[in-house]
């Protein structure tokens, strides 16, 4: 991951987060936080790796000494934040806020020893909108600035949300003319095997797609055939597609994964028709597993397609 990597006295911790439920909200702080700051607590760049959320938090600080164990009075007035999608460099919504017991976002459980003067809290929202959610930014970083002095912090966030869907569309060579245009959600497929035909899949995580005119599309699959346009959504990476597993010999003949040429952030899996014969006495459902590998969270996701012989 190339993102800047420098020791500027500022440290970050971890403080916990927000999960937003139908009927419920769910908070978790962490206790005895942990402060980190490149090449001075850790050689690498900083990245969080945090579960399912949909508001996290984090408390700065800056030492004041060589060796850390004094830290400089801070004042949230003279801090720059920037949070970003990191797959969009869309800006998405924070609060930077003085270490205070008044503080919507404030814990006992961060106070640490130090004074409340030497620290700050920093609230990002992951979940949007962040009360009520109907997805959640899996990539983000963030960029501190202190305009006293210009000194940067930068650290990037992964957010494990295990409710992951893919939205997906197959179409039939010998049906073209009666596909399907719009996507459908899921992360499972069934489809039938009656040896007249070859089809593909289209896949795509997390944004929906439907076919459009040509002129307003995103992707065409086949190339220049069929035009596409997909959700201008968060968590816009690309991916790299593969099958890791195969319940049946004949499926790693017949049936392969690639991503639609031109357009990394789809994938299309192609079933040949020769899988019905070289299938012939196979009466059980069979089927693959497609991973879909993020280019920039590295976080990976998993589509299965199952096929059944007509």
């Amino acid at each position: 991951m190339a993102i800047e990597s420098n020791g500027t006295l500022l440290q970050v911790a971890y403080g916990g987060y927000t999960l937003v439920a139908p009927s419920t909200e769910v908070k978790e702080v962490i206790t005895n936080a942990s402060y980190s700051e490149p090449a001075f607590t850790t050689p690498n760049s900083i990245e969080f790796e945090i579960d399912k959320a949909d508001q996290f938090y984090f408390i700065i600080r800056k030492r004041a000494n060589i060796s850390g164990t004094t830290f400089e009075t801070l004042d949230a007035n003279n801090f720059t934040v920037d949070a970003t999608d990191a797959t969009l460099g869309v800006q998405i919504d924070y609060s930077l806020e003085n270490f205070s017991s008044s503080s919507p976002y404030y814990s006992p459980n961060w106070e640490e020893g130090l004074a409340d003067n030497q620290k700050l809290i920093l609230a990002v929202d992951s979940g949007t909108p962040v009360d009520s959610p109907v997805s959640r930014i899996r990539a983000i970083d963030c960029k501190i600035k202190d305009r006293t002095d210009s000194s940067v912090l930068f650290f990037r966030v992964l957010v494990d949300d295990f409710n992951k869907v893919f939205y997906f569309l197959s179409v039939r060579s010998n049906e073209i003319g009666n596909r399907n245009e719009f996507a459908t959600a899921g992360s499972t497929i069934s489809r039938d095997l009656d040896g007249k035909s070859d089809f593909y899949v289209l896949i795509s995580p997390f944004a929906s797609f439907n076919e459009v005119d040509k002129g307003s599309h995103s992707f065409a699959y086949p190339l220049n055939s069929i035009f596409y346009n997909r959700q201008n959504t968060y968590n816009q990476e690309d991916f790299a597609y593969q099958i890791i597993s195969y319940s049946h010999p004949s499926l790693e003949d017949n049936v392969r994964v690639k991503n639609v040429p031109g357009y990394p952030q789809m994938g299309v899996i192609i079933v040949d028709r020769e899988l019905y014969d070289d299938t012939s006495g196979v009466t059980s459902t069979i089927g693959v597993d497609v991973e879909a590998r993020g280019l920039i969270s590295e976080m990976r996701d998993t589509f299965r397609i199952t096929f059944v012989r007509i």
